[in-house]
């Protein structure tokens, strides 16, 4: 299921002030509290863990909560909810009251859905994950490479299932600024 969620509309827990843009206030005198998260925080996906999920080690935007059994692929604005049917309503309803959530559409079996440039295809059991070629060539004309040679690159043929685990307080200090 993919849903459009405003991490910027993530209430805070913590008082953070900030300074206005100078073209509001050209004095510089002037700060505001904020009273729900920002793109660029690092209390924004932190929100997250008071929810209950835990957040992967290896990667900063995805989460899982182990007794829901929910996935949660977040980034900026954009957010990528996995489960059972019932699991992604019950999330959603508890979300709604405090963010802005706006469910866009649901990965059913044999259907597709676009998500952060990526088709997104569920076939039985699995999730295949391609991308539009086109978009890749548009990137390698703007860096000034389509003539650029192909180069092979290493993988596997099959993915094994990775088990998330959370971060403690050391480890969550490697992956913030």
């Amino acid at each position: 299921m993919r849903h459009q969620y405003c991490v910027s509309h993530a209430p805070m827990t913590k008082r953070i002030l900030m300074k206005p843009p100078s073209e509001y206030y050209q004095t510089g005198n002037c700060l505001g509290l904020l009273k729900r998260a920002m793109y660029g925080l690092k209390q924004a996906p932190a929100l997250w863990t008071e929810l209950g999920f835990h957040r992967c080690k290896t990667d900063s935007n995805p989460y899982s909560h182990r007794s829901t059994q929910l996935y949660v692929l977040c980034y900026e604005d954009d957010l990528l909810v996995r489960g059972t049917r019932e699991r992604t309503k019950e999330c959603t309803g508890r979300l709604r009251p405090e963010v802005l959530l706006k469910v866009e559409r649901e990965l059913k079996p044999q259907t597709s859905v676009n998500f952060l440039g990526r088709t997104l295809k569920c076939n039985g059991d699995g999730i295949d994950v391609s991308m539009n070629t086109a978009y890749v060539t548009d990137l390698l004309k703007l860096c000034g490479m389509e003539n650029s040679k192909p180069s092979p690159t290493t993988g596997a043929s099959t993915v094994s299932k990775i088990q998330p685990e959370p971060l403690d307080r050391n480890e969550r200090k490697n992956y913030r600024g």
